[in-house]
């Protein structure tokens, strides 16, 4: 029994030894994995580029790593020393905002000014937090400064060249528009809220097509806007493009697009919109081919007019001739007569035709333009609601021009007004001195003119009519010739004028004319309205 014991007491010795070796042994493995975890701990923060900092609830320092050192340049010793209040903020508000937030058991994060010790600011992204034990108990606090001086610099760099664009945007005189991949507006310059009529503001973030809505140029139906077609089929870089656009005051414009895409390494992020209104460049060029046509065709007319002309006076003789016979069948006289009517319409065709040829000199002489205006107006014939009125306003200019000519031209408005309006309505003439430079007027430097203005409110000029009015021979009426505008026009042009339209369907139209004044100082001084 004895000898049992004494081999149980042995084993049992024996056991304890053996987990006395493996405790020992475990503690030592975890004291070695402890130690290695925390020499790569010590060397990770202080190999970290950015400066860390431990410190007790009481307000002193413990640990600073390398980062630390160098930034502010106090040893822990020396930082202990200091009796300055948060010695490394510069805004001692913003330090007693970090240490309220500690106590209360809050971390911290935010951007500040630190303070080292030579006295120099820099600008720091700052997180505090605290540091707990195993039972998650308070014993420390942690700080990390990150020295933000060149991401500021950065930034400030950032904000001089967005604000140098900005200015330089502004500045242009294309509208620019800014979009993104998904067609909404980013930015638009002040030349681009002029046209489109939207702020930047309420444009902002809005999609583009809500802004522009272009029509098709020839047909003037609605028409996709062209940036929005290369941002889904972006097989080119940019595309440029011309449309109709609306603009704010209701008046149509002529836009060339040019569109360019925002390239980034993962695609296209959006896409830059060059506006530029060429309505009057436009209107140029027409006014040059117009001319250049009304030459051709004046050199035409000039040959054939004389021509005809001469045709026409021996016809209208010969029928004169035989009218004078005795004893003409009535059939054949009322023929002759028939004859004799469109001879004459025809030489009226021909004297039409003359006006375009560059021979065709011009009489001129001091007119004043009231009696011209008034008889004009008594010829337009109308119903009897038709209501007319001539207005010459105080000390208007005498012009110099050739009377009968300047007399078809008026004729040729008048009477066109009243067609316009067979239910009846208003002509309005108003004839005044037009100062240059003004918002209205076509003449950027100064000069002598006068301006005559016809109105009508009557059915108005489709819009794709409009363009072609002055053309020769292009009519939308089924007995006109097409040569009434056409050689009002010319007439105007000869006299170194300048003749214009505006017109909205079921509104009206208004004509001006710009005539330069004659020299003498004599003026009509007088306001003269008739009806």
């Amino acid at each position: 029994m004895l000898v049992f014991l004494d081999i149980v007491s042995w084993l049992l010795v024996a056991i304890l030894a053996v987990l006395l070796f493996q405790s020992r042994r475990r503690q030592r493995r975890i004291l070695r994995e402890t130690t290695l975890t925390l020499t790569r701990i010590r060397q990770a923060v202080e190999g970290a580029s950015d400066a860390i900092g431990i410190g007790d609830f009481e307000g002193n320092s413990v640990y600073h790593n390398r980062a630390h050192l160098a930034l502010f340049g106090y040893t822990v010793e020396e930082l202990n020393a200091v009796t300055e209040p948060a010695p490394l903020f510069a805004d001692k508000i913003i330090a007693a905002e970090i240490h309220a937030s500690i106590r209360d058991g809050r971390s911290w994060n935010g951007e500040t000014d630190i303070k080292t010790k030579d006295g120099r600011l820099i600008p720091a992204f700052v997180r505090a937090d605290i540091i707990r034990d195993e039972r998650d108990r308070p014993v420390g606090i942690f700080g990390v400064f990150t020295d933000i001086t060149e991401r500021r610099r950065a930034a400030s760099l950032l904000a001089a060249q967005s604000h140098l664009l900005e200015l330089t945007l502004q500045s242009i005189g294309e509208a620019v528009i800014t979009i993104d991949a998904l067609g909404h507006v980013s930015l638009i310059n002040s030349a681009a809220e002029q046209l489109i009529g939207w702020t930047r503001q309420r444009a902002a973030g809005r999609p583009i097509d809500d802004l522009l809505k272009p029509l098709d140029e020839r047909t003037r139906e609605p028409r996709p806007l062209p940036a929005l077609v290369l941002l889904k089929n972006p097989v080119l870089a940019r595309s440029i493009d011309a449309y109709r656009l609306l603009g704010p005051d209701g008046r149509e414009r002529l836009i060339t697009e040019i569109a360019v895409l925002i390239s980034t390494p993962g695609g296209f992020s959006g896409a830059v919109l060059v506006l530029r209104d060429v309505t009057q460049e436009r209107k140029r060029a027409d006014e040059d081919a117009r001319s250049s046509k009304l030459e051709s065709l004046g050199m035409l007319a000039s040959g054939i007019a004389h021509d005809f002309g001469n045709i026409l006076t021996a016809l209208i003789g010969h029928a004169t001739l035989v009218q004078r016979v005795p004893a003409l069948p009535p059939e054949a006289a009322t023929r002759l007569v028939e004859i004799d009517r469109l001879a004459w319409r025809a030489n009226d065709l021909t004297r039409q035709l003359v006006t375009f040829a560059r021979d065709g000199a011009l009489v001129k002489k001091t007119l004043h333009l009231a009696p011209l205006l008034r008889e004009a107006v008594s010829i337009a014939q109308g119903p009897l609601s038709l209501q007319k009125t001539v207005t010459i306003l105080a000390d208007l200019r005498p012009v110099e021009a050739d009377e009968t000519q300047l007399m078809q031209v008026f004729q040729n408005l008048a009477v066109n007004a009243a067609q316009a309006m067979p239910d009846g309505g208003v002509l309005a003439i108003i004839a005044e001195n037009h100062l240059p430079g003004s918002s209205r007027s076509p003449f950027p430097t100064a000069g002598d003119w006068v301006r005559i203005t016809v109105i009508d409110t009557g059915t108005g000029i489709r819009p794709e009519h409009l363009e072609k009015i002055f053309d020769p021979f292009f009519t939308t009426k089924k007995t006109g010739t097409g040569l009434g505008l056409a050689t009002t026009y010319s007439i105007i042009k000869k006299h170194g004028g300048l003749i214009r339209v505006e017109s909205t369907v079921g509104a009206g139209t208004t004509f001006e004319i710009f005539l330069p004044a004659a020299k003498t100082t004599a003026a009509v001084r007088q306001v003269q309205m008739i009806g």
